[in-house]
């Protein structure tokens, strides 16, 4: 069961940072975007280090907005001591 869950966070880390690329995308040619709701959505869930990673690596995208240099760290900070949590006492 505990690689189940490994293997669902990695597809939505994986999901989350393609959405993050292609919002950045979306950007460049002045199309419709992805909504910043729906990108913490996806963070909540399980997504927040691709949603870092697309802030970051070489992205760049949305890293001047203070949610997101803010808000997705906490968001990891949290989610990580809930799986170190989840791995330790199960």
């Amino acid at each position: 069961m505990k690689y189940e869950f490994i293997y669902i966070l990695l597809m939505i880390n994986v999901l989350a940072y393609v959405m993050m690329w292609i919002d950045k995308r979306a950007a460049i040619q002045k199309k419709s975007r992805i909504s910043e709701k729906t990108l913490f959505i996806f963070a909540i869930v399980g997504g927040s280090l691709g949603i870092w990673l697309g802030t970051r690596v070489p992205l760049f995208h949305k890293a001047a907005k203070s949610k997101f240099t803010i808000g997705i760290p906490f968001l990891i900070l949290v989610q990580s001591c809930f799986i170190f949590y989840y791995f330790s006492y199960k």
